[in-house]
């Protein structure tokens, strides 16, 4: 535990840097590697280097051919910052609904109302701590695909299933500038998934929206048979896949 919390410490001092923000947010659009990312970002090259070296240390940014780019650990923890600065900037908006909630005359229905009306529905705590237990495939599909309708910023998916609704309802996201990233079983799922869909859909719409989610920048999947699977949206709706021990290929 105390491993676990020092290097939560060294993370958030490292990410509390603005100058170690910048270039983690540019290193997530694929940053080049040239001398000229310091007036880009107007900076001092000491800073640069400095602060580029302890996220590469940190494991948040890595090397990739001629850039720098994002770890899944880098843009997890980009989800996070987002999610911290939306709070920061509703301080107001929470300190408001503190106070109500403190004076116990209003009911649960009454509260939420007064949380829509200034904008701020999901600004609490208590938005978060509910969960549910999936057991069934098509109770997980249609949670999935509730939580992927829901996406405004990134989707952080690694997953050894295929459903085509799911696929759709990716595709539509993604065609409204959210970004996801995917880690898949199969090499090739992807165009095979393509291929099925010219033959089995009519809707001409759903296969050009596959089409272009496949060639937009927005999308990117990577292969590698992961035993287990994750959903992240948003940086706030968190699905996690408990394999069973005795019967890895079902699902539990």
């Amino acid at each position: 535990m105390q491993q676990l919390a020092k290097g939560s410490a060294e993370t958030l001092s490292a990410l509390g840097d603005a100058v170690s923000v910048a270039i983690l947010k540019a290193a997530s659009q694929g940053l080049q590697r040239s001398s000229s990312n310091v007036e880009k970002l107007q900076i001092t090259p000491r800073k640069y280097y400095s602060r580029l070296r302890k996220l590469i240390e940190l494991g948040c940014v890595e090397k990739q051919g001629s850039k720098y780019v994002t770890t899944m650990f880098g843009d997890f923890a980009l989800s996070y910052l987002d999610r911290l600065d939306e709070i920061v900037q509703n301080k107001r908006k929470i300190q408001v609904i503190s106070n109500i909630k403190k004076s116990g005359d209003l009911s649960a229905v009454e509260l939420d109302s007064i949380k829509r009306a200034i904008d701020a529905p999901n600004l609490t705590s208590d938005a978060v701590t509910p969960f549910t237990i999936i057991t069934t495939y098509d109770q997980l599909v249609r949670e999935v695909n509730s939580i992927i309708g829901r996406a405004q910023d990134t989707i952080l998916m690694a997953t050894r299933y295929s459903d085509y609704q799911v696929t759709v309802t990716v595709a539509d996201r993604i065609s409204k500038g959210v970004r996801g990233q995917f880690i898949n079983a199969e090499e090739n799922d992807v165009m095979k998934r393509l291929e099925k869909m010219k033959n089995m859909v009519k809707d001409e719409k759903i296969i050009e929206g596959f089409r272009t989610m496949i060639e937009s920048p927005n999308f990117e999947v990577r292969y590698y048979n992961l035993p287990y699977g994750f959903l992240v949206v948003d940086g706030v709706f968190i699905g996690l896949e408990f394999v069973s021990p005795v019967a890895p290929d079902n699902l539990a």
